[in-house]
This record gives structure tokens, C-alpha cells and sequence, in this order.
């Protein structure tokens, strides 16, 4: 026996309701039938919907409700037989509600929206009869209504929420569940866009620029807007680890994560980030062996620094933390230590919280209110420096889709 269909149907006891019942049931052409009953509707119109010999064909079973108004218990008693179905092996379920009472037809649709049924079916018709307001046979049309549909459009905006709070992962997950829900290519090729976008942002979020940029190069023909400059910008952070690109990602990134309350986080980023634009200046010094942050070649250093530095020399290199860094550069007479002098004290007593954090080498949680504080400073410190990197931040922040999302999509490509 074909287990591909099943169908659930209500069975009232009004007048007529047979017509749109053998309609229905033609329509749908079910494998298997379940009639839906009240114990004087299973006397009185299940014999005459068994005479027909296209519903006589068909293997069927009887279920009679203990409670026809209690539209709870009749959810209740649905949702168990469509579980009852699908672990006989029946692929697709179709509920037709339309000759049922009120109440049967509120549980049975509350059932198959709850269970993620394929089809729920109400025959309506253009004409009807003054007396009983029954559809006149030949008239019948059927209304489908397509619950897998809806839910899986619920997902997809909820998926969207999930993108615009960074929750990338999740929402892949989430729309990967509304693609298998409602398999039609026109909505697979809108999730599958998003999916991508997904992917870009989780890793990008999580500084992982090579599959970032793979990525970006299997959805950039289908791209408008800002998001081919960032890919551009992207690929300036892959050719040189020492780049301002990357020091408008950081800060970007400090706050995305304040933007979801993780000050412990935000504040780490901006640790580094101090630290990364000291190795900037570093680096642009020719101090590095092979671009390695944690080994300057002490031999490079001017000859008037030798021996200050050469305390903590171990085979010809020495490694310096985060404010050794800036007094190099101090010594140095380098343009960004000049700036670091002016904000030292603050910088200093800032960078104290972050050391107490759980991040660091502490338990003291990080609050709002001193992220802004450290944040503020380097952003000050960043100005001064090289200001052009607040232009970049305008140019790679993330994206966040809304109502109008479908703008950085060429539409061509979803047409």
C-alpha cells in the first residue's frame, strides 16, 4: 500500500455536507482516510459518504470524540492521530475542516498548525442555498491553506531577528529549518542568500578572514550596496597583518559584543586593540623578526637603546607586554608614543579593570560603564592617530537586515 498521503476529516451532521466532503476527498486524493466523528455523525452521514465508490475505495478508520465542543480535547485527540500517521510511514497530511462543528474545526486547525501538517483544506463555493447556507453542489471551490508555509516565513523573520543581534549560527540553523519546511525554489534562494550572509558574518565576527573571503566570493555576483567594499576591504586585512583596516574591525567588534552586553569581551577587544596599533608602529619601525609580534630583533633598535633593552634579551630578541610596547615606541620618539604619554594615567587605570576581569586574571565583572570609559580613550587615542579609521568603521559595519533587506541582493538573481 502507497503511504505517501494521509487526510483527516471533520464529519458534522448538517445538511449537505457530503457534497463538500466527496470534493474535498477527491481533491486531495488521499491514500488513507480518517474521519473525524461525533457518535451522530458516524450514525447518521458516515454511511452515506461510504457509498461512494471513489470514498469505498480508499482504506480508512473512525475516530469518535468523547467531547465534540471542547475544542482542546479535540486538538488534543488530532495532534494524536497525526502523530499516529507519520509513525505509520505517511509522508504528507491534509485536514479538511470544512463540515465540522465550530469547536472541531477551531482543534483540528489548532492541531495541524501545532504539528506542522502539509495542507488544511475548506471547501467554499460561489453559490449557496438560501435555507441552509450549504456550498450547491458544482459549485464547490477549495480554499488551501498551506500551514508549513506560514510557520517556515515565521522562522525566516525570526532567523532575521537572530541575524541582527550577531546570533549568526543560529540563525543558519533557523533558516535551515524553514528551507526544509517550505521547499520552494523561490524561497530557498531567499534563504540560501541569508544562509551565506550567515556565514560571511560568523566568520568574520570571529576574525576567521580566509573562509570569510571564500565565502564572499561564491555570493558576490548576487551582492549590491557595501557589501563588495567591504569584501575589498577584507582582502587588505589578509595581505597585510598590519593594516588601520583591521583596527576599525577591532573596534567594530568591541562593539558588536557591548551591543549584546558582553562588556568582559568588549573590553578584551579593546585591550587588544590598544595593543594591535602599538604593533602597527612597531612593525613600521622594523622591529619584528618575520613580522612575530612576541620577538624584536634588539639589534634593530637604535644603538642609544641597546642596553636598555637588552636586560631581557634571550638569543638576540626581547618580548614586551602592552605598555613596554608604548614606551618603546616612547623611546623611539614615534608619533603614536607621544600620543599614548598624553592619555597614560587614564589608559593605566582603565587597563586595571580589564586586569581584574574573568578575561584576564581576575573575577571582577566588567560593567557598562567603564567600557565606554576605556572605549572612549581609545577612540581618542585612534583619532589622533590615524583618523581616517573612523571612515573605515562607517564602511565595515556589519549589516543588519530588515524590511527592505532584499536591497543588497541583486533582485535579478531571485526574479
Amino acid at each position: 500500500m502507497n503511504k505517501y498521503k494521509a487526510m483527516i476529516v471533520t464529519v458534522g451532521t448538517g445538511e449537505g455536507i457530503e457534497n463538500s466532503i466527496f470534493y474535498s476527498i477527491k481533491i486531495a486524493n488521499p491514500d488513507y482516510i480518517v474521519f473525524l466523528l461525533t457518535k451522530e455523525s458516524k450514525n447518521k452521514k458516515l454511511p452515506i459518504i461510504l457509498e461512494k465508490d471513489f470514498v469505498k475505495s480508499k482504506k480508512y478508520e473512525k475516530s469518535i470524540l468523547k467531547e465534540p465542543e471542547d475544542v482542546e480535547e479535540i486538538s488534543h485527540t488530532c495532534e494524536n492521530i497525526i502523530e499516529k500517521l507519520r509513525r505509520k510511514g505517511y509522508k504528507e497530511i491534509v485536514i479538511d475542516y470544512t463540515s465540522g462543528t465550530k469547536a472541531m474545526s477551531a482543534g483540528v486547525v489548532l492541531a495541524g498548525i501545532n504539528k506542522k501538517i502539509d495542507q488544511l483544506i475548506y471547501i467554499s463555493g460561489r453559490k449557496r442555498e438560501e435555507k441552509t447556507g450549504r456550498v450547491i453542489s458544482t459549485t464547490e471551490k477549495p480554499v488551501i491553506i498551506t500551514p508549513n508555509k506560514t510557520y517556515a516565513e515565521s522562522l525566516f523573520l525570526k532567523a532575521l531577528e537572530l541575524f541582527n543581534k550577531y546570533q549568526y549560527e543560529n540563525s543558519f540553523e533557523i533558516l535551515e529549518e524553514s528551507k526544509n519546511l517550505y521547499q520552494v525554489d523561490e524561497f530557498k534562494i531567499k534563504v540560501e542568500m541569508v544562509q551565506n550572509l550567515c556565514k560571511v558574518y560568523s566568520y568574520w565576527d570571529k576574525f576567521d578572514l580566509k573562509n570569510t573571503f571564500e565565502v564572499f566570493k561564491k555570493v558576490q555576483d548576487k551582492l549590491n550596496e557595501n557589501i563588495p567594499i567591504q569584501k575589498s576591504i577584507l582582502k587588505k586585512e589578509i595581505e597585510n597583518g598590519f593594516c588601520i583596516e583591521r583596527v576599525a574591525d577591532l573596534l567594530l567588534n568591541a562593539e558588536r559584543r557591548a551591543e549584546e552586553k558582553k562588556f568582559d569581551d568588549a573590553t578584551a577587544r579593546l585591550y587588544r586593540l590598544i595593543e594591535y596599533i602599538a604593533q602597527i608602529e612597531i612593525s613600521k619601525e622594523g622591529l619584528y623578526k618575520n613580522d612575530n609580534t612576541s620577538d624584536i630583533d634588539i639589534m634593530k633598535l637604535p644603538d642609544k637603546l641597546k642596553d636598555k633593552y637588552s636586560e631581557n634579551e634571550k638569543e638576540g630578541s626581547i618580548k614586551l607586554a602592552l605598555i613596554a610596547d608604548y614606551e618603546l615606541l616612547c623611546d623611539l620618539n614615534n608619533n603614536l608614543g607621544k600620543i599614548y604619554k598624553k592619555y597614560e594615567d587614564e589608559l593605566t587605570k582603565l587597563l586595571s579593570f580589564r586586569n581584574n576581569s574573568i578575561l584576564a586574571h581576575g573575577f571582577q565583572p566588567m560593567n557598562n560603564k567603564n567600557y565606554e570609559k576605556f572605549k572612549k580613550i581609545v577612540e581618542k587615542i585612534i583619532k589622533k592617530w590615524k583618523p581616517e579609521v573612523m571612515d573605515l568603521k562607517k564602511q565595515i559595519r556589519f549589516i543588519k537586515l530588515k524590511n527592505n533587506f532584499w536591497r543588497i541582493f541583486r533582485l535579478s538573481e531571485i526574479a
